[in-house]
Formats: C-alpha cells, structure tokens, sequence
C-alpha cells in the first residue's frame, strides 16, 4: 500500500485565536500570587512552537487492515500503536504536563505502586522512544486543543514521530470491532502472541480457529481493577520481566498487545524482534465482557452494561466446552481450582527465582534419584514433577491458591526455589506437551530457562523397568503407599516381550517429543544419562550447578538421596531374552531413538 507523507499543518486564523487563547490562559506571568499557586494544578501546557496542530488522521479502518495483511503475508515486522490522554500526560511530563495530572495516570495505570523519580524518568523515556519506533500511530483527530489532542504538540515538539509513520484514529481498536475485521486477518493462523491482563487466550483460539495461542500475562490496571490494593507491580517488575521473555518465535509472527503505555514499548520491541504488533489496548476487556469505556455501554444513561457488538465476533455459545477442559487433564485441573487471594498474597512477599530449568525426562531414567539428590544439595533448587495433572491434583495447587496456571507458575518460584533464587522442575514429554497447548514456557520462565535431557542408555532396561513399576504399581523403594502386596506383584509378574516393547515405544516417543522440541527452537541442553549420574554423581551434579551459574565447589558435599534400586538380576536376564526375540527392533532403535517417531515406522 503506498506511504502517506505528512507535513505541518498551516493554521487558519480560527486555530490561531484558540492556541492563543489557550496559551494566555496557561501562561504564568503576571498573575496574582494566588493563582500562581493554583497555577500548577493545570493539567498541561501547550509549546508555543505549535501554532497547529500537526498530524491529523489520514488512514481508514481499511486502510489499516489492508496494511497488516500486507505485513502478515510478508512476514515483515510492524508496530502499530494508540496514543490518548494517558499516553500524553507521560509524554509531555515534566515540561508540559502537570505533577498531579502525570501522578493522576500514574494511580490509574498502577495504584498503589509508586514510582521513584529514576523509575519516573525511565518510564516516560521508553514511551516517548516506543512512538518514535512505531509505524502505525493512532490519535485523536479534531483541530482544537484538548486533553486528548495535546498528545500530537507533544509529538510534535519532541519530534516523536518518523518520517515513514503513518497516522489513524485513536479509536482504531474498536473500528476494527465494530466493522467485524479482526477475523479478516486472525482467522486460521498458525501462532498468535497476547500481551494482556484478560484470560482470552482459549476463546480466542476457538473463535478464530488459531492453532496456538502464547499468552504473556501483565498486571491489571488498578483503575480497572475489581481491587486496585492487590494489583502486582507492572513497571518496573513485570516490565523488565518481559523485556528478556518476549520471544518472537518466527518472522512476522502477530501479537495483539493492551498493556495501557507499557503496550506502546512492547510493540516496540516485538518489531525489533522481526514481529507485528497491533495495540488493541481495552478490545480485551471487551472481549471477556468487561465495560471500561463508556464507548462499551449498551445506553450510557443506563450504565455499564455491555453491547453486544463488542464482544468478541463469534464467542463460543456458554455451553461450548473449549479444547483445554474437554481433552487436555492438565488444565482442567485449573477449572475446578478455587482461588486463595490470601495464600497468593502471602506467595508474592517471597522473593520470584532469578534462576529457572528445567529437566525433560523419561519414565525409569533416574530422574526421582536425581532430583532427590539435587534437593538434599540445597543449592539447586527443589525440582519435582510440578506440571504434572496428578500432582497437582495431590494437593500443591491448593498449596498456592491459585486457580490459573500463571498464577500456580509465580507461586511455585517463590514457594520452591532455594534460598539462592533457583528454581527447577521435572516433565515428561507427554507432561510438558500439555501444558504447550495452552503457553509457550518463555511466557512464564523468560528466555534464560534451562534445559537439561536426561535419557537411559539401555532404553530395553527401561522399558523393562517401566513394565514391572506400571504392572505393580511399585515405582521407588521410598514411595509412601507402598504395600506388601504390591511387592509381590512386581516380584511374581512374568515375562512378556509385546507388553515390554509397548513401554519402550512409549519411551521412544518421549524421546523424540523432546528432541523434535530442541531442534524446533534451536535449545542446547545439558544432556545426562541414568548410566552418567548412577556411576559419578558427584560430577553430574556439578554438571549442572556449573550450566547455572554456581560454583562447583559449593557442590562438594557428599551426594545422598533415598531411593534405593528396585531393579534385579532378572531385569537383566529379560533384557537378555528381548533382545534374542526382537534383534531388528533393537538394531533400528539404538541407531534412529530421537530421530523418528515410533508410528513412522512400517512393522
């Protein structure tokens, strides 16, 4: 689509008298002492070099839609932002805009979390840097000065805007709702991104048939909030957070951002990252319906009662059930959660883990003896299978009171980690991969997490093992419900090759889950072995101190853990027999195991 270029525009004699006007009425001098006082409490100043107002709307609601699929279908990067009267009393503070106006936003954008002067100056820089990366800016039209156009002077005097940016209205978001567009450019696609405080991952997804949806979660703003007294810290905190964790995981990938003036630097970023982000700021809280804009209401003499054409286009009906609770248990663990504002609130006076990993494992690879071991170290976190539907279910959700995973993944890093501030945690592929469905792990860990595969050499021993522990119930020799009966059940089970080889495609598949997952997203781990930590321990586990960051004379203590090998001289005389019987079998597996799929492969 071609460029529009924009020049000042010159002011008729009707904008000058209004500037004029207006100016005398901000002016400072020669007023009595009393209204100089009162003086300060106006909102903002307009720069006298701005006799008009410069860059008025150009650009339609199709306009900017036929520009994102322009950019959609060319994978090239995009920052499409909106800036109103919160965005300009940031901008124009302190020489243009009041204290109290700035610290007025300042209580709605993040309530009772204040800012220091230093925190201050950043925050209005990034911003003002964050409009000045932007190729789309959305503003409010009209030629007369108000709390809402000011916004453009400001542009204006700090020269903000580039020569290539192209202007819309303001009201961008809620055009592109109202004329029913968004699903002219989500519909079918493969990946999306959402920067947001609302839960709408899922029934975006569904309405707009989107393969995958990331999520990366940001506080509410406290002027919206149910309770403004429990909104977590937004800037710095979780700012920073997301400034490392934002990934753009291909060129031209969407994100949807409404993050009030943080969105406008994380759009920025995202473009700098080869992405397209589109700031939708409160379509969000349309979308889950929640009225906060007056533009939302039904009959604003009525109140705040929804319209029904802001919702999202096409919401599933009520009765609907969505991909996650229908078939993944993992999240439908969340659906029957309830929430401990209390036990949360308690959590976050913990310090969050600065350090996370994460170790991929497979059943009967010695994993439970390595965390075990790794816990009893106290300097490596305390990694369990905490993604795990099972666990969850045990009793460590309740633990958190949380009823969402991005809140259970906050709790679990201050609950969990050492003193240190590591943190780590255990998943099978079948574990892991049910929690993608829902997130991406960067949403919630930052790129900087760890990855550790631990694998066992002898895959026939394992699934040997796993044969025997899944027939018996009887996994570890420290496991709490164990019964005598189930002893004699595992010592008494016979040998049976098709039930062994079941376990070891089951193995195999995890295998190449992982491996599929490494290559797809270009991740080194530290790759152990059962073989590795049962023969050296002491080394393995430094191994991995040193992949975080300790020093591996912290870790000279000796290793201990509790679990004692269940495992007899008959698993080896089976693995012995397997062998003999399915010599074709084992021959492809030991030279293709991580390289193809067990149901690839014809008989």
């Amino acid at each position: 689509m071609r460029k529009t270029s924009f020049k000042p525009t010159q002011s008729n004699s009707k904008e000058k008298s209004l500037l004029s006007r207006l100016q005398a009425l901000l002016s400072l001098n020669k007023k009595p002492a009393n209204q100089q006082q009162n003086e300060e409490f106006l909102p903002y100043k307009v720069p006298t070099e701005c006799s008009a107002l410069m860059y008025r709307p150009t650009l339609s609601t199709t306009n900017v839609l036929d520009l994102i699929k322009q950019h959609l279908a060319n994978q090239q990067p995009l920052s499409l932002i909106r800036a109103n009267d919160g965005e300009g009393a940031v901008i124009g503070y302190p020489e243009f805009v009041s204290k109290q106006h700035f610290e007025k936003f300042l209580n709605l954008f993040f309530g009772k979390n204040k800012l220091s002067d230093e925190q201050k100056t950043l925050f209005v820089s990034e911003v003002r840097e964050a409009v000045s990366s932007a190729d789309v800016i959305g503003v409010a039209g009209g030629n007369q000065v108000t709390h809402f156009t000011v916004t453009r002077a400001f542009f204006q005097h700090y020269a903000l805007v580039s020569d290539h940016a192209l202007i819309c209205k303001s009201s961008i978001h809620r055009n592109l709702q109202e004329e029913e567009l968004y699903k002219d450019f989500l519909t079918g696609l493969d990946v999306i991104g959402l920067i947001t405080c609302r839960d709408v991952g899922d029934v975006l997804k569904d309405t707009f048939s989107i393969k995958r949806v990331v999520v990366y979660k940001v506080p509410e703003e406290a002027g919206h909030a149910d309770n403004a007294d429990d909104v977590a810290r937004h800037f710095p905190d979780r700012f920073e957070e997301l400034r490392n964790s934002i990934i753009v995981e291909k060129p031209g990938m969407l994100f949807l951002v409404g993050a009030g003036p943080c969105g406008k630097v994380y759009c920025r970023w995202i473009k700098e990252r080869g992405g397209i982000a589109i700031d939708i700021g409160s379509t969000f809280d349309a979308w889950i319906g929640k009225a906060t804009r007056a533009y939302m209401w039904e009959n604003k003499d009525t109140g705040k009662t929804m319209s029904g054409k802001y919702l999202l286009n096409g919401t599933p009906s009520e009765n609907k059930t969505t991909p996650d609770t229908a078939s993944n248990k993992f999240y439908a663990v969340f659906e029957s959660a309830v929430r401990n504002e209390q036990a949360l609130k308690t959590l976050r006076k913990k310090p969050l883990s600065s350090k996370n990993y994460l170790i991929c494992i497979t059943p009967r690879s010695g994993s439970s003896w390595l965390c075990d071991a790794i816990t009893k170290c106290g300097l490596l976190g305390r990694p369990g299978e905490y993604i795990n539907s099972e666990v969850l279910r045990g009793g460590i959700l309740k633990r958190t009171g949380a009823d969402n995973l991005s809140d259970y993944l906050d709790a679990i890093r201050r609950l969990l980690a050492t003193p240190n501030g590591i943190f780590g945690m255990k998943a099978s592929w079948f574990q892991l991969a049910m929690m993608l469905e829902g997130c991406s792990l960067e949403e919630h860990f930052g790129k900087h997490l760890k990855y550790i595969h631990l694998i066992r050499e002898d895959f026939v021993l394992q699934g040997i093992s796993l044969y025997l522990s899944v027939n018996s119930s009887y996994f570890h020799s420290v496991q709490k419900n164990i019964t005598d009966e189930m002893k004699q059940k595992h010592d008494g089970l016979e040998y049976s090759g098709p039930g062994i080889k079941h376990w070891i495609d089951h193995i195999l598949r995890q295998e190449y889950g992982f491996e599929q997952f490494f290559a797809e997203r270009k991740i080194n781990p530290l790759r152990l072995t059962y073989e590795m930590i049962m023969a050296r321990p002491r080394p393995t586990i430094k191994r991995i101190g040193k992949r975080l960051g300790i020093d591996p004379e912290l870790l000279n203590n000796k290793i201990e853990a509790g679990h004692v090998k269940i495992g007899t001289e008959r698993n080896q005389e089976w693995a012995d027999r397997f062998r003999e019987e399915y010599p074709n079998y084992v021959a492809f597996w030991l030279e293709n195991r991580g390289k193809v799929r067990d149901c690839d492969i014809n008989n």
